[in-house]
């Protein structure tokens, strides 16, 4: 008895007898696998699915995915003696790089609040690491942007720390 396995979403149902498939809202465009098979196929490019599968989209597909490794199936049919092909999930984007966010964040506040003092310097150290470590990983968009921020702030503190000593050592000569 020939059973087909369908594919929606990247979730896996059947095993469905060939007559139920329309029933399933299995459309041309829907991917299909059997036993024999190579790979998964659209149910267009399968010539005796032909007379059970339509153009228009229909209900969900009924029943959970089926088991990974199982000897039967989830609704008592055996499991074909070929092994069937793993499609691959599209890939996920990233989650996000924690460490340059937080970089970046705390340059931001130390853009926003500039107050002179022990603390600082503490924050600044911070922002510092935090865009280093961020840059080792993806996306770097915000830890380059923190690292950036961080290093110019260094150098406007250089720069005003310079003016400063020059300024102290006038008015000590005068």
């Amino acid at each position: 008895m020939d059973v087909y396995y369908l594919d929606r979403d990247h979730q896996r149902h059947g095993p469905v007898k060939p007559e139920s498939l329309s029933a399933c809202g299995v459309g041309p465009d829907n991917y299909v696998w059997m036993a024999g098979m190579k790979d998964w196929l659209l149910a267009r490019d399968v010539p005796e699915l032909a007379p059970y599968v339509f153009a228009a989209s229909g209900p969900a597909v009924p029943g959970p995915a089926a088991p990974a490794a199982a000897s039967a199936g989830y609704d008592g049919y055996a499991r074909p003696a070929a092994a069937e092909p793993r499609r691959e999930p599209r890939q996920q984007p990233s989650s996000g790089n924690g460490a340059g966010v937080a970089g970046f964040v705390l340059a931001i506040f130390l853009l926003v609040c500039w107050i002179p003092g022990f603390n600082i310097f503490v924050c600044w150290l911070l922002a510092l690491i935090f865009s280093c470590v961020g840059l080792r990983r993806r996306p770097r968009g915000l830890a380059i942007a923190g690292l950036v921020i961080t290093l110019l702030l260094l150098l406007v503190f250089i720069i005003l720390l310079s003016i400063g000593i020059s300024v102290m050592s006038e008015i000590l000569n005068v």
